[in-house]
């Protein structure tokens, strides 16, 4: 295991007088761990006394750390036809978790020995000495759309250089004489052969070596010019480390076919306890990879075997067997896993695609004891490992955001979270614009984004308010916003060029160019035509010339109109508009029941007065079982409402009248009332009278406050304090001031004004306005002085 170069096999060694001499020590470790010895010496022989031995005395301790070349892929990115799969699609596609585990893990002693330039082979089917299999996916999309380009990001994580590779098949074929090729090709040969020739698959840049914490970023494409499923073993080769054989696939559909693409053929649910009253609502999604809409329909046959087998409960729900994908989106099916014994629960369930063959998908769920594990099970625990921020480089990419992934934890029902980032553009020339797709879109009922769009300059931010409504039923939530990039300068111009383009193709439609030089032309042609005849009737046949120079190739007129061609398609060819480059942002959460989790009853009063707006969101439930009524019902309520609203429509009092509510100034003189007028009303005005007795039954002792003609104005008095003293001239002015701040209004008010001064501090503090690292300025005031007697 260790060396000492320059000692003989005894291990002696001779050192004159006054001299010193520098031991030399190889380490050649044999696993991937820590080495550890020590060196020790002998004095054998004295110049007195020569048979003399001295006893054994330590040099030095010697530690090793046996290590492999390693490689981590620390984050993912995708152009072109992927730009709409989420980050967490992505990891799921290329099977990063797997990947990095095997690239973390020993190597075979074979893989260790064998470096790049050993692994040619005279075979078709090329061998592979390692176990270790991974497959990369790359998408679907249809046949003749943009290529699907990968970011793939590796990070050297060990302490050593790794040199790395992909090989290709044909980088490990050896080319044989024609003589030695022998039998027919099978039809994955010739399949492989036609991946290759058409270069579908590329890797940009193919080999390269990294030092120790560097990271580079490999460019990944697939080409969607064969229409089915294109498949090429890669082997991925570190020099003296892990060998890992990539399988490539990637799928191209026809213009109008669908194909749905499963992230998972095996999904396991989140362990849910035994006997929970609200099981969270799990999703799974699939995509579709088409560029026509998907119809899907679940098969819940075996949900009602499943169900017989136990006792007639139900064990896995669908809330949504049945719909329709549009191209480029991700259908999320909502199941409800309610166990109903500590076991683990299984099930194939098929899934129909309308025009496309039938998957069947493997359910596992867990159910557990709660008494033994825990009342509940966090849902960071099923998170994949990603990095919440972009670490793989794209070369287009205009904007980026300071987060990418937001990990809220548990959040209770019926309260809002709140998280701010930034989005930046990275541009120092261009200005782009932003939008966030939020329309008509699930994510709107459970995420709010404020702004939702607009406009950034060179090398600046904006600020982003991301708000989570916690409402329904219990969920684990795992959202995907997208957001939309736009270069605006490069929209000018293409803005300008289209109005040129359009101006042009007016002024050809209408007019058109005759020129003197045109006509002048034809003029010499007719004449010069008119002498040649002439000159042939004069002239005899001794007269003839003996050669005559041959005509052109192409006429003039040819000439003239294909250049006249090329002009009028060089004007006609329509400006290209920019596209647009897309961000992803993920949000996580858990919702679940107040009672389920740990967390301030004060704080959740308060939050709860917060979610009173936007119980609207998700109150479809509620609502359904309310205006239930029939066909016929429903036919004549939608007639006779449609009659009401064309009348209005026609209705020129009713415009004019809508236009002058638009002008009337707000009427702050209906806040107070005499009592002649109008019954008496509260002067804690902003309190909701539903919610006063559920939040607040101590407001029913405020007492009704009344105008008289001879109460003072608020201006007539000093103070606020005047003002109370004056509307309640029997109560303790301090029970009133406690009872409006103990109440969740007030404490919406202000958290609402605090939460918009911290963003503007920190959109403040990002412009370099304020500096939050700074110390306080003190100011310090000069010593007073007392009276002095005079």
């Amino acid at each position: 295991m260790f060396f000492l170069p320059g000692v003989d096999e005894i291990g002696h060694d001779v050192l004159p007088a006054r001299t010193n001499k520098s031991i030399h020590v190889k380490a050649r470790p044999r696993r991937r761990t820590t080495y550890k010895t020590n060196i020790n010496y002998q004095v054998i022989a004295l110049q007195d006394k020569p048979e003399s031995i001295c006893d054994t005395s330590t040099l030095c301790c010697v530690t090793v750390h046996g290590v492999y070349p390693t490689l981590t892929v620390q984050d993912i990115r995708a152009t072109g036809s992927a730009e709409t799969y989420s980050k967490v699609q992505l990891w799921n596609l290329f099977s990063l978790e797997s990947f990095n585990s095997v690239l973390d893990s020993d190597p075979q002693p074979v893989e260790a020995m064998s470096s790049a330039a050993t692994r040619y082979s005279d075979r078709r089917r090329k061998p592979v000495s390692t176990r270790a299999v991974v497959g990369f996916a790359f998408g679907s999309a249809g046949c003749g759309s943009r290529s699907t380009v990968f970011y793939l990001s590796l990070l050297n994580s060990g302490s050593v250089p790794a040199e790395w590779t992909f090989l290709f098949p044909n980088d490990l074929q050896l080319e044989l004489e024609y003589w030695a090729e022998t039998g027919e090709y099978s039809s994955e040969e010739l399949q492989q052969m036609q991946t290759i020739g058409h270069h579908l698959f590329s890797v940009e840049p193919s080999s390269g070596t990294l030092a120790a914490g560097h990271s580079q970023t490999v460019i990944l494409r697939y080409k969607h010019s064969i229409v089915g499923i294109n498949r090429l073993p890669v082997l991925f080769k570190i020099t003296r480390g892990r060998e890992v054989l990539l399988n490539f696939s990637g799928v191209t559909v026809k213009a109008d076919q669908p194909f749905v693409q499963f992230s998972s053929n095996n999904f396991m649910f989140a362990p849910v306890p035994v006997g929970l009253a609200t099981p969270p609502i799990q999703d799974y999604a699939f995509y579709n990879g088409g560029s026509v809409n998907a119809t899907y329909e679940i098969d819940l046959t075996p949900l009602d075997e499943l169900h017989k087998e136990n006792y007639g409960c139900e064990i896995f729900t669908c809330l949504n067997p049945t719909g329709t994908i549009a191209p480029g989106k991700t259908a999320l099916i909502h199941w409800v896993f309610e166990p109903l014994e500590a076991k683990t629960y299984i099930i194939d369930i098929p899934i129909r695609i309308l025009g496309c063959e039938t998957s069947l998908v493997t359910f596992t769920g867990i159910g557990y004891d709660d008494r033994v594990m825990g009342k509940t099970l966090y849902l960071g625990q099923h998170i994949v490992d990603i990095p919440t921020r972009q670490i793989a480089s794209v070369g287009s990419q205009l904007s980026s955001l300071s987060e990418e992934r937001l990990h809220l934890g548990l959040v209770p029902l019926r309260t809002k979270k709140t998280r701010v980032i930034f989005l930046s553009n990275n541009h120092s020339e261009h200005t782009i614009s932003y939008r966030w797709i939020l329309e008509d879109s699930p994510e709107q009922n459970v995420v709010e984004i404020h702004p939702q769009y607009g406009i950034i300059k060179p090398r600046g931010d904006v600020v982003l308010k991301i708000s989570f409504f916690s409402s329904g039923s219990p969920s684990l939530h795992d959202i995907d916003l997208m957001c939309e990039i736009t270069d605006e300068t490069l929209m000018d111009v293409y803005n300008t060029k289209l109005q040129e383009w359009s101006a042009l193709q007016e002024e050809q439609r209408h007019t058109f160019t005759i020129t003197e030089k045109d006509i002048a032309e034809e003029t010499m042609k007719k004449s010069a035509r008119k002498d040649e005849a002439m000159k042939r009737l004069s002239k005899s046949e001794g007269d003839l010339k003996k050669f005559a120079a041959l005509p052109p190739i192409g006429s003039g007129k040819a000439r003239n109109r294909a250049r006249s061609g090329n002009e009028n398609a060089k004007s006609s060819q329509v400006p290209v508009a920019p596209k647009p480059f897309s961000l992803h942002l993920s949000v996580t959460a858990q919702t679940l029941e107040a009672g389920d989790v740990q967390i301030d009853r004060d704080m959740l009063a308060i939050t709860s007065a917060l979610m009173r707006k936007h119980t609207v969101r998700n109150n479809s439930e509620t609502e359904t079982s309310v205006t239930t009524s029939s066909r016929d019902e429903l036919r004549v309520v939608t007639e006779a409402l449609s009659v009401v609203l064309r009348g209005l429509l026609d209705d020129e009092n009713f415009h004019a009248d809508i236009q002058s509510l638009a002008e009337e100034p707000i009427p702050y003189f209906r806040q107070y009332q005499t009592v002649d007028n109008a019954p008496r009303t509260s002067s804690v005005g902003f309190f909701d009278e539903m919610d006063l007795d559920v939040m607040h039954p101590n407001l029913k002792n405020i007492p009704i406050v009344t105008i008289c003609p001879n109460t003072p104005t608020v201006e007539s008095l000093s103070s606020p304090n005047d003002v109370f003293e004056q509307i309640f001239p029997e109560q303790d002015v301090n029970l009133v001031t406690n009872e409006i701040r103990s109440s969740s209004e007030f404490a919406t008010l202000a958290e609402e004004v605090l939460e918009n001064t911290i963003c503007n501090l920190m959109w403040e503090a990002n412009l370099g306005e304020v500096n939050l690292t700074t110390r306080p300025r003190v100011i310090a005031l000069p010593p007073s002085r007392g009276k002095t007697n005079l």
